[in-house]
């Protein structure tokens, strides 16, 4: 009986562990994903900003509240992800000077325990981050699920600037 527990903790465990060493081992993977990502959110709300200000106040209809509120989440997970990546950058740093930095202590299990001490503080560093970085991409996922539930759509806004009217230089020649 006992040997079934352990046999199903083990087909329970190994698991858990492949996923966990996935995660360690592709944080720097998911960090340049998450740049990419801050690049693209980056420039929709560059876009969305322009389009907004072309938007006169009386045009403003209901439903560009909506995207307000959709462009103001997505600028809030960019910097989350600012946060992450300036986290991770300097982090990182920090642990690559103490790894090299000169060990004369003549001890050499001195020596040894420092070396432990940082990869165990450099995998406690990448589960931090690869966990965080996937919290902010589940952020970023429902965020564009709940556009397309409640039908935010930046067109919205392009409409409005359409209405405000392009004024063509060329027209008047």
């Amino acid at each position: 009986m006992a040997e079934a527990a352990v046999g199903f903790a083990i087909d329970k465990l190994i698991p858990l562990l492949a996923e966990e060493a996935n995660l360690l081992r592709n944080v720097h993977t998911e960090v340049a994903g998450i740049k990419l990502e801050l690049e693209s959110i980056r420039c929709f709300l560059k876009d969305a900003d322009t389009r907004a200000e072309s938007v006169d106040k009386e045009d403003q209809i209901s439903s560009i509240d909506g995207v307000k509120a959709w462009v103001r989440e997505l600028r809030e997970a960019a910097f989350q992800i600012e946060d992450v990546v300036d986290e991770y950058t300097l982090r990182i740093y920090n642990l690559v000077a103490q790894k090299h930095h000169p060990h004369h202590h003549g001890f050499v299990i001195v020596d040894f325990l420092k070396k432990i001490y940082c990869f165990v503080l450099e995998l406690k560093l990448r589960r931090d981050i690869a966990l965080q970085i996937q919290e902010i991409k589940a952020c970023i996922r429902n965020s564009k699920e709940r556009s397309v539930t409640y039908g935010f759509k930046i067109d919205v806004l392009r409409q409005g600037s359409m209405r405000t009217g392009w004024n063509d230089p060329r027209k008047a020649a």
